[in-house]
């Protein structure tokens, strides 16, 4: 690639809530992982996780438009950080902010398909599966309903489900799993 990549920095002045919620997400997630396995690292994640997601939500905006893969929206990121800070920590302030995130941004909207640029789907699991509250459970199975086979969704011969031409493993599955997801997220 021959474009210009220019990297940005997030601070005080230049905030960036969607860069700083998906890495405290992604911190978050860390710590569960390491949580029996090595505890140390799982402290420091979850330490930097919440530092993080403590920026984020004190300093709102976007993260500098580039070139390529604009980001317009930062609520789902950071209901998302918040959501599976829950999870980790049990803290119920994380929750409080995901479901008022939820409120607040819309994000109870469906999106085209869940990516790098759009969680709110995500954000709906993790509600679901931290309050077992039917208004989440309504809203992950409308989004994962069109994916079935039959209803909305494209398949190729092998029966893959594609949702755009482009990129087409993007948004792939193969036939069912959707389904699979949905039902052993919970289990």
């Amino acid at each position: 690639m021959q474009a210009p990549r220019p990297a940005y920095k997030c601070d005080t002045d230049h905030p960036g809530s969607d860069v700083a919620g998906a890495t405290a997400a992604a911190l978050a997630t860390c710590a569960a992982v390491w949580k029996t396995r090595d505890p140390d690292y799982s402290t420091e994640c979850r330490s930097y996780a919440e530092s993080l997601y403590e920026f984020a939500m004190t300093y709102r905006g976007t993260y500098p438009s580039m070139l390529y893969y604009m980001s317009t929206r930062f609520g789902d990121e950071l209901a998302w950080a918040a959501g599976l800070l829950y999870l980790e920590t049990e803290n119920t302030t994380y929750l409080d902010d995901a479901e008022e995130l939820y409120v607040n941004y819309t994000l109870y909207t469906r999106s085209y398909a869940f990516g790098w640029g759009d969680v709110r789907e995500a954000v709906k699991v993790l509600l679901w599966r931290a309050t077992n509250d039917e208004k989440y459970s309504s809203k992950v199975g409308k989004y994962l309903d069109p994916w079935m086979p039959g209803v909305r969704m494209r398949y190729t011969a092998g029966g893959m489900a594609y949702r755009h031409k482009w990129g087409s493993l993007r948004y792939s599955c193969k036939k069912y799993n959707h389904c699979k997801v949905y039902i052993n997220i919970f289990q």
